[in-house]
């Protein structure tokens, strides 16, 4: 589904969900994750590239600061947690 969804072949979505958060929950066996549907875990991936995405956008349009954009950055491979940035 996902080579399917971004056109890029078997290897490279196995190579891009294996290195998101997606798919580290997914490996986490504390999530609980693993007893999900197929639909639901990619549905999560697409929420996660997506908001990569509209992160990676909203910095490319605004000047923001070192601090901002690191905040986002790290953010967004982090969406599920709090994140406290100083």
């Amino acid at each position: 589904m996902i080579a399917k969804e971004f056109q890029i072949t078997e290897e490279q979505a196995l190579e891009r969900f294996y290195k998101s958060n997606t798919g580290a929950l997914l490996a986490d066996d504390e999530t609980g994750l693993y007893g999900q549907s197929p639909l639901y875990i990619f549905g999560l991936f697409l929420e996660e590239m997506n908001y990569k995405k509209r992160s990676n956008t909203f910095m490319a349009k605004n000047k923001l600061s070192p601090m901002m954009q690191q905040y986002l950055e790290i953010k967004a491979e982090y969406q599920d947690c709090i994140l406290f940035f100083r």
